[in-house]
């Protein structure tokens, strides 16, 4: 997956920015995605140390989106590129939601969707897009991101297969 490899938000609670970014690991031949926290007391500036937001299994991470609650959580969207569909050509993705409930130092992953494309892999190369995005409002992330709709538990009531905006919600304690 290309493009799409940085987000940013700021915890609105005491203004710290947080900064999602692609990097490319040559030892796991994969790109991750990881986030720091930026924070200053007016005249000094500190970046904390980056900390892994994809989880180290994953394939190819990218297409990150990330949002602060009003209670700090952060949460970061992102996908993945998971292989190749059995001997076919037709790849196939996840959506993910991170979530850290201790200022960006850990996060707990969750799959989303886990789809197929409509396309074979060499038919478009950005099928996905860069139309992810994650907002928060008080304490509920809410979030779009590219998907099958024919994938969902509930598929989307079409003959054939596309990539549909797929929206979500989801309220953090």
């Amino acid at each position: 997956m290309k493009g799409g490899i940085h987000a940013l938000a700021v915890d609105p609670q005491d203004g710290a920015v947080y900064v999602v970014y692609g990097v490319f690991d040559d030892d796991a031949e994969r790109d991750q995605l990881k986030i720091v926290r930026v924070t200053s007391d007016g005249g000094n500036v500190e970046i904390g140390s980056p900390v892994l937001v994809s989880n180290p299994a994953d394939r190819q991470a990218a297409l990150p989106a990330v949002a602060v609650t009003e209670n700090g959580t952060v949460g970061v969207l992102y996908d993945t590129a998971d292989g190749l569909v059995d001997d076919s050509d037709f790849p196939t993705f996840s959506a993910h939601l991170a979530v850290s409930h201790d200022q960006g130092k850990t996060f707990s992953d969750a799959v989303i969707l886990h789809f197929r494309s409509p396309v074979p892999s060499d038919a478009e190369a950005r099928i996905l897009g860069d139309y992810q995005q994650l907002k928060a409002v008080g304490n509920t992330f809410y979030g779009v991101f590219s998907g099958n709709g024919h994938d969902l538990p509930v598929p989307f009531n079409r003959r054939t297969e596309a990539i549909d905006p797929i929206f979500f919600k989801t309220t953090v304690r």
